[in-house]
């Protein structure tokens, strides 16, 4: 249960506001598109003024979501009474449109993030919970605000895609709870579930192809490895938007407790993201590195380091921290 406390300042803050601004971290994934037009749902039920800003290109898996190709681009003069900060552990993570919180009256954080350290006027922080999006459903469950049907598919999107289709240790009885009321609400679960999961285009299914066989294990095939380059993007037309959810593909592979997936977006600077099962925590890992995230999924950023090089200081730090 959220804190009481917080809920009334929370209905306070949108009671009194009309137009309003909602915005979640950058590389957008299923959490933060939901939990978006989840909440854009819900506040528009109460009659608000609500501009949403999707931070980056939409993953092909995502268009098929009511509105979502309908994302502002923010103009500095642009003032809002009610800024939501979603499923963003810090403002650096929001972008360049983070100056949004300086031209807004009032800012909330909703965030399940263990790191997130609060950098709005309320900041609710649940790591316990699967997703922003589950977040979401209880606050506003418990303020009695119309949930329709839209905002309830949104949320599941959010729950099914942050909890890996269910199998990461995030999704508890509580969740599971959560779901079984969405289902009652009348959502299309199984068009959600086909158009995230078994719509992918030839190009892509070629492309993750080309990095499964670049796979390298380690530690009694407890650890899977590959990186995706540049060059592997350009030969099939695609960028990294469109890569969403191969990491969770090598976890999937037997014995592997720990899958990390490096994207090359320049000359010698890496983005990484890393998934386990079990009691391998490699949000540890990421931290060592600058990232953070959960304890079953996590990432990091790093700039200014050869390939060979970092390969090999990610596969110390999962020794040290991870197996």
């Amino acid at each position: 249960m959220i804190n009481n406390e917080n809920l009334k300042k929370l209905d306070y803050f949108v009671e009194n506001s009309n137009k309003i601004a909602i915005m979640a971290h950058a590389d957008p994934d299923g959490d933060s598109i939901g939990s978006i037009m989840a909440l854009r749902e819900i506040l528009r039920e109460k009659n608000k003024d609500v501009d949403f800003y999707v931070n980056g290109e939409i993953p092909f898996n995502y268009k098929f979501m009511k509105d979502v190709e309908k994302s502002c681009i923010y103009n500095e003069d642009t003032k809002y009474d009610l800024f939501f900060a979603l499923d963003s552990s810090d403002k650096g993570r929001l972008g360049e449109n983070s100056l949004i919180i300086k031209n807004s009256n009032k800012t909330i954080c909703i965030d399940h993030h263990k790191t997130n350290e609060g950098y709005c006027d309320l900041n609710i922080i649940e790591p316990d919970y699967s997703s922003t999006g589950e977040i979401i459903f209880d606050i506003f469950s418990q303020l009695n605000y119309k949930i329709n049907e839209v905002a309830a598919e949104n949320i599941f999107i959010s729950i099914i895609t942050d909890t890996g289709k269910f199998i990461y240790d995030n999704a508890g009885y509580n969740t599971f709870e959560n779901v079984s009321k969405l289902l009652k609400m009348n959502i299309n679960k199984n068009e959600i579930i086909k158009n995230l999961y078994s719509s992918e285009p030839k190009n892509i299914f070629k492309l993750k192809s080309d990095v499964f066989n670049s796979t390298e294990f380690y530690y009694e095939d407890r650890v899977a490895l590959s990186c995706l380059c540049k060059e592997t993007l350009k030969k099939y037309n695609l960028s990294l938007k469109d890569i969403d959810g191969l990491v969770e593909r090598l976890r999937d592979i037997e014995n592997v407790e720990i899958s990390i997936l490096i994207k090359e977006l320049g000359a010698n600077t890496y983005k990484i993201s890393m998934r386990s099962l079990g009691n391998s925590d490699v949000s540890k890992i990421c931290e060592v590195f600058g990232g953070g995230g959960h304890k079953n999924a996590a990432g990091f950023k790093i700039d200014n380091i050869e390939y060979p090089y970092l390969k090999k200081k990610i596969i110390e730090e999962v020794e040290k921290n991870a197996l």
